[in-house]
């Protein structure tokens, strides 16, 4: 829950900043850039990440392996969805926003950031290591928090430097987690039987995070279709605001599921 409140403090101190630097209609080709990468990046995960944390809670001695296959899978799933989101980019963008697809397209590059993060936080839920846990989560939005004061102080006022800001501050998340795992990643072996049966596990999960990614998401893709970028950019600095206690609750359902998952008791 604190981890949650100073990652909501920190979206809202960038928020504020994003705005303020970018102004509405910068602020709005922001909003329509980082659009659908972040809805193939919440259907794209697969629910791997979710299957993961159950199967690292009931085999802990499979860790190297798991570790392992959360870095191939989360490759495998972000070249598919890369290769998806090149195709379609041109044509899911409206045509008053069609400058913006080359930077759409290089913001698809999060993808792998996404997915290789999501499946090795994922092992640290599962085995209940907060810690770890909260760190991973901690180190995308203090980068990102440094890059916007860093902007704000040297009058940066280029959407590209905010999705470049972005994808370093993701990349910088991804290489801490692997670096800390370094050596359970090089022990394990993938097995495909057991990455197929990881996706297999994973798709109740992935139809769960469809509804997820309509509710969150459907408003967005219609102001980004409908509207121009300066009222994107108004929608999306309120958005920002209204949404700040959103994730609050969230803390109670991170620890319950990973509780559930460590239950050896059934009938519990």
């Amino acid at each position: 829950f604190l981890t949650n409140l100073v990652i909501q403090g920190c979206n809202i101190i960038t928020g504020i900043l994003t705005a303020r630097i970018l102004q509405a209609e910068g602020r709005g080709e922001l909003a329509t850039i980082i659009l659908w990468p972040s809805i193939l990046a919440g259907l794209g995960i697969l629910g791997t990440n979710w299957a993961l944390t159950r199967e690292a809670a009931a085999h802990s001695e499979k860790e190297a392996d798991l570790s392992r296959t959360a870095v191939v899978l989360g490759i495998f799933q972000a070249i598919l969805f890369i290769a998806l989101g090149y195709f379609l980019v041109p044509h899911l963008l409206p045509a008053d926003k069609q400058y913006l697809a080359t930077l759409t397209r290089c913001y698809l590059l999060f993808l792998p950031f996404n997915f290789v993060g999501l499946n090795l936080i994922a092992l640290d839920h599962g085995r209940l290591q907060w810690r770890r846990y909260n760190l991973m989560r901690l180190s995308v939005a203090i980068p990102y928090l440094l890059f916007m004061l860093w902007f704000w102080v040297a009058q940066v006022e280029r959407v590209a430097w905010f999705v470049m800001a972005l994808l370093i501050s993701n990349m910088i998340a991804v290489l801490s987690r692997v670096y800390v795992q370094r050596s359970k990643i090089r022990q394990g072996r993938v097995r495909l039987t057991e990455a197929l049966n990881t996706l297999k596990r994973g798709f109740p999960f992935f139809l769960a995070a469809v509804s997820g990614v309509v509710a969150l998401q459907v408003d967005k893709a219609m102001v980004v279709g409908l509207l121009s970028p300066e009222a994107v950019g108004c929608y999306a600095a309120a958005f920002t605001f209204a949404s700040a206690h959103s994730a609050l609750g969230g803390a109670l359902g991170v620890t319950s599921f990973a509780a559930l998952a460590n239950e050896p008791d059934l009938d519990r």
